[in-house]
């Protein structure tokens, strides 16, 4: 391994100035309808933004198997069974796994949400509400703005999208696809079965907008994808004609892990988590072929993410975001069914991949700028400042630093001789003076994560709560912390165990050794 790689990474991310701590949480809403009668749980399984005509229409909703609420204010106040904005008929298995897309129409803003038990239901900007659509018969007079669907069932839609002013529908089980009239939201649904494409066989998973330059000038083009990995693009404006609507082509990326949040966009590009990696779109159909190394922006961590995959790639709780803030994209992995999941973060300044931990999330998604989260036990939460479990208001008692962990590359150091590390110095910028981190040096390939360290950091005469008004004097940014550690052991190939705890903006800047040298045996 390279010296600019590490064994393991957890809870850090490049930064500005260095390998930086990753963001803390803190509470944005109290547990959801907690002891609500006849509710399986109350886990925030879906986030779903929207952002409406002006900001005060924004809003921000959390889907539970129980059905969906408002969580755009913040309170610390736990929401009743009675704040629920809409119950779902069907409150178990998939209930609250799904996904949403803003619709912008001459008639106003309009949010689509289908879930895997429950089908499509519609939040209208201009009442403020949501309501299911339902099935009407093909001729039926309808009341002027009725939500309804003619031709499909809206219980069966699963999948949401929006290609050049057009809605487009996926059944579940199935390969079909529907659209809509331009412009509607709701009305005439027209099937459009891509099952033929998909030389792998298996369901549709959905469909995403992709826009690319073809170079002719940058164009639109929807992208199918099915279960078991086939990718079919095509490209025109109205499906109903074949000359002004073609398949531009068909590749495969291998079978897709669980779950409809396997895709998301990028610029103008796709990125689809295969269970082989995390593909862009945009080198897929350069390359043509799945077995190109250069294919997949997870090649980095190509073993962890294929052992994940094999292990848990069939249990809900995967997705990819974009984390706004950290400039990152975050790939969630379920440890526990529907309670914990664990983070593949990529940075996008430097393309390296980070493992992150200890961070509740089930569902996330960007909401004003920020990543918010839910929880296994109903709460939202932001990934804000620098600290753990922070409350909504008020000092943040009870909060936890974040614990940051890594093991180097192992080198030789250029010699394949016995080195004896004698001290270690590494270095650490933070927002507070003698930032907590501990180091101890590692021999032969032994992975062993070191013991947490205890304490937080602090203290000094510019710390908050203990400095005085009018005497202590304002710090810099960053304070620099340098403390020399003692190490034992010997070996011919040496790395370096780092663990820290950190209550505020950290970064490790760099380490140096202090080292004998013996000889070959």
């Amino acid at each position: 391994m390279p010296p600019t790689d590490c064994v393991y990474a957890w809870n850090v991310l490049p930064g500005p100035l260095g390998l930086q701590a990753r963001r803390g949480f803190q509470d944005w809403i109290g547990a959801l309808g907690g002891g609500m009668e006849g509710a399986a749980d109350n886990k925030v399984r879906t986030l779903i933004p929207f952002a409406g005509s002006v900001r005060t229409k924004n809003r921000l909703f959390a889907a539970t198997s129980q059905g969906l609420w408002d969580v755009t204010s913040s309170r610390s106040s736990a929401p009743k069974g009675s704040d629920i904005l809409l119950t779902f008929p069907v409150q178990s298995g998939m209930a609250g796994y799904g996904v949403s897309q803003v619709v912008v129409t001459g008639g106003g803003h309009f949010l689509l949400y289908a879930d895997e038990a429950n089908g499509l239901y519609v939040y209208r900007e201009s009442t403020d509400e949501w309501v299911a659509l339902v099935e009407e018969e093909p001729g039926a007079e309808v009341p002027l703005n009725h939500a309804y669907l003619e031709g499909l069932n809206p219980a069966n839609v699963v999948h949401v999208a929006v290609f050049k002013g057009r809605v487009w529908l996926t059944e579940r089980d199935t390969t079909k696809a529907y659209y809509l009239d331009t412009g509607a939201v709701f009305g005439p649904a027209t099937e459009f079965n891509v099952g033929l494409q998909f030389r792998a066989g298996g369901t549709l998973v959905g469909a995403w907008n992709w826009t690319y330059d073809g170079g002719a000038g940058v164009d639109d083009s929807l992208v199918f994808l099915s279960s078991q990995g086939d990718v079919a693009i095509y490209q025109g404006t109205d499906p109903s004609t074949a000359d002004a609507f073609a398949l531009k082509g068909v590749w495969y990326v291998g079978g897709l892990v669980s779950g409809r949040r396997v895709a998301t966009d990028y610029g103008g590009d796709v990125l689809i988590l295969s269970r082989l990696g995390l593909v862009p779109l945009s080198r897929l159909v350069v390359s043509g072929t799945k077995e190109d190394a250069n294919l997949y922006a997870s090649a980095k961590i190509s073993n962890l993410f294929a052992q994940l995959a094999s292990t848990v790639g069939d249990l809900p709780g995967w997705a990819v975001y974009i984390h706004p803030t950290d400039n990152a994209l975050v790939i969630t992995v379920p440890t526990v069914p529907g309670l914990t999941t664990e983070q593949l973060v990529m940075s996008f300044a430097s393309r390296s991949w980070w493992r992150w931990r200890d961070l509740p999330i089930l569902s996330a998604c960007v909401w004003e700028g920020l990543l918010f989260f839910g929880t296994a036990d109903g709460r939202v939460c932001r990934n804000v400042g620098w600290q753990d479990e922070v409350p909504r208001s008020g000092p943040p008692t009870g909060a936890e630093p974040v614990a940051w962990s890594l093991l180097t590359a192992y080198q030789s150091l250029s010699r394949p001789t016995v080195k004896q590390l004698q001290m270690i110095r590494p270095t650490v910028l933070s927002g507070t003076p003698n930032a907590v981190v501990d180091a101890s040096a590692r021999y032969n390939y032994e992975l062993t994560e070191p013991l947490a360290p205890s304490g937080t950091g602090g203290g000094g005469m510019q710390a908050w709560d203990s400095a005085v008004w009018d005497v202590a004097t304002w710090g810099p940014d960053y304070v620099p912390t340098a403390p020399i550690r003692g190490a034992s052991g010997m070996g011919r190939e040496v790395a370096i165990a780092l663990r820290g705890n950190s209550n505020t903006r950290t970064a490790l800047v760099g380490i140096d050794l202090y080292f004998t040298e013996g000889g070959g045996l």
